[in-house]
């Protein structure tokens, strides 16, 4: 599929790496084949970029398809990081024109990503939403937490959808919260007055992950303390 912009510019003729964060191997395999058949009907020059955060069984699964499958790389750190430093990570060592990231339990199907890949080169940020709300009102809330602190007009800042030009890697802070990661890109993409655009998909209910929901329920808490604080008359203060 090619999709030409107004400099001629075909989808094809970019090149896209996808990062790919893994916690556990379960699925793995066929979301890897799943991310590779859907980059190869949009581009001809494309990776991914497995990156492994802090689990053994997931580090040998994701060894084993990269020495299967072309182009798949895997990065392995046997410690727990995170959300954000997994990106971070990635994104380090892409090459391509544009990167995509997308978590493993983020989506019921790999094949959704086609729906952002067919916006290339179109915007310079492109974001998933999902279809249908988060039936989780936990997750309604630290979504509605996550727009209140970085993010108002982001429709969906719980789902760890993005699709970035490479040039825009560097929106990315290596420090703060796994919650927040979409919506400072968003907000940055916005504040650079870039194109940016939303796309509906039918992500799985549950894609903040728990890291997600801690990291939001410690932002929910810090701003009700920041509220309370601001209620406290100056006098009476700790």
């Amino acid at each position: 599929m090619e999709q030409p912009d107004q400099g001629g510019i075909t989808v094809a003729s970019l090149s896209l790496s996808i990062v790919l964060p893994v916690h556990r191997p379960a699925g793995l395999a066929t979301l890897v084949a799943e991310c590779l058949a859907a980059a190869a009907r949009h581009v001809d020059d494309y990776e991914l970029i497995l990156v492994v955060d802090g689990n053994a069984a997931a580090s040998a699964a994701a060894a084993r398809l990269a020495a299967t499958h072309w182009p798949v790389a895997a990065l392995h750190y046997p410690r727990r990081r995170g959300y954000r430093f997994a990106l971070y990570e990635g994104w380090s060592v892409a090459r391509s024109d544009y990167i995509l990231t997308l978590e493993g339990s983020n989506l019921a199907s790999g094949a959704e990503i086609s729906r952002l890949l067919a916006l290339m080169p179109s915007y310079a940020a492109v974001f998933g939403y999902r279809e249908r709300p988060a039936p989780d009102p936990i997750e309604r809330l630290v979504a509605t937490a996550i727009r209140a602190r970085s993010a108002p007009a982001m429709r969906d800042p719980t789902l760890h959808l993005a699709l970035l030009r490479a040039d825009l890697r560097d929106l990315l802070s290596p420090a703060g919260p796994d919650a927040l990661v979409m919506a400072e890109l968003y907000a940055a993409a916005r504040q650079r007055s870039l194109a940016v655009a939303e796309v509906a998909v039918a992500g799985t209910p549950a894609a903040t992950g728990r890291s997600a929901l801690r990291a939001g329920a410690v932002l929910l808490l810090a701003g009700g303390l920041w509220l309370l604080r601001r209620r406290i008359p100056r006098g009476q203060r700790a």
